[in-house]
């Protein structure tokens, strides 16, 4: 018997046939599920430069008829955010620092991922800068708006996050500098250039 299902649970009978004489006999077939596997979180979408959106993947390596819900960690109790193994992160929708996991389950057992950890450190109205760190693996920084290369490298994040969520990404950095004065050098570099580009044009116009 190959490819069973749980509607293949049931009694079945063998049989011989002899001359006069069959023989029967009874097999009771019992079909369960797999118990799942811890689940496992990684980026499914690269950093881009618009940081437009990041998507958080999770999957059980074990497990049959498995079913994914995210949650946001959350007093008195945890809310659920997506039902799939698939949570898409926006710039918009992160209004606050958040801790994120997975829950993957199915009638046998329900298991729990490791956190994903989302630190707001300007919000959307203000250019949308923020980071987000699953629990031992790499962290992505985000810049929303500003066109810069992604750096690739490892972090270790030693702070706690209090809350989790979701997030965007344009690089991962090691040792990331503080974005808001990064920000602001970002826009005073920029306003230099320009200006002295106008008075370069002014001089040759002249000339």
């Amino acid at each position: 018997m190959k490819q069973l299902s749980l509607e293949d649970t049931g009694m079945y009978w063998c049989g011989i046939d002899k001359p006069y004489a069959d023989i029967m006999c009874a097999i009771n077939v019992k079909i369960v599920e797999e118990p799942v596997s811890d689940p496992v979180e990684t980026f499914l979408s690269l950093p881009s430069v618009s940081c437009s959106t990041l998507t958080v993947s999770c999957h059980s390596a074990k497990g049959t008829s498995v079913h994914y819900t995210w949650y946001k960690s959350s007093d008195p109790e945890d809310v659920p955010v997506q039902l799939s193994h698939a949570l898409s992160l926006h710039c918009e929708t992160l209004l606050e620092s958040q801790q994120l996991y997975c829950t993957a389950s199915n009638s046998v057992n329900k298991k729990s991922s490791v956190l994903v950890g989302v630190d707001v450190i300007l919000p959307a109205q203000e250019k949308c800068v923020f980071r987000v760190k699953i629990t031992n693996q790499e962290s992505y920084t985000c810049w929303n708006g500003i066109t810069t290369s992604t750096v690739l490298g490892t972090y270790d994040v030693t702070e706690e996050y209090t809350s989790r969520s979701s997030s965007l990404s344009t690089g991962v950095i090691k040792n990331p500098p503080d974005a808001t004065a990064w920000y602001i050098t970002w826009e005073v570099v920029r306003w230099v250039l320009f200006a002295t580009l106008l008075v370069v044009c002014i001089v040759v116009r002249q000339c």
